[in-house]
């Protein structure tokens, strides 16, 4: 059994400062062009780019379908794939963590990820 979610910030959980920052990578992607290698650059850019496509579902106030449940899998898949290949020595948050491999069970079982996604 499910409970519909209430949308709060213009049909999202969270407010819109997270999307814009998200939303703008690409112009922090190019700050932080001097300062890196440009093998880091692209891992850096890809990641962002992973990264938009896992946030959405999380924060969106709605019923979720099986097949965007089966889309949040592949992308969170995806972006852990890829900071553990490209940044070795990165280490993910238990937050970080439960939202990239607890979040497509939970939205299976509930329909929404809802305020749990902070």
């Amino acid at each position: 059994m499910g409970v519909k979610p209430v949308p709060y910030h213009g049909g999202g959980f969270i407010g819109r400062a997270c999307h814009r920052i998200s939303d703008r990578s690409d112009a922090i992607s190019q700050l932080l062009l001097p300062v890196l290698t440009k093998e880091y650059y692209t891992a850096y850019k890809h990641a962002w780019l992973l990264w938009s496509r896992v946030r959405k579902p999380l924060n969106r106030a709605a019923i979720v379908t099986s097949e965007a449940v089966r889309q949040l899998r592949a992308d969170t898949t995806a972006f852990v794939t890829h900071l553990r290949r490209a940044f070795p020595w990165l280490r993910v948050s238990p937050k970080l963590h439960l939202l990239l491999c607890q979040s497509a069970e939970f939205m299976q079982r509930y329909g929404s990820i809802g305020l749990y996604g902070e």
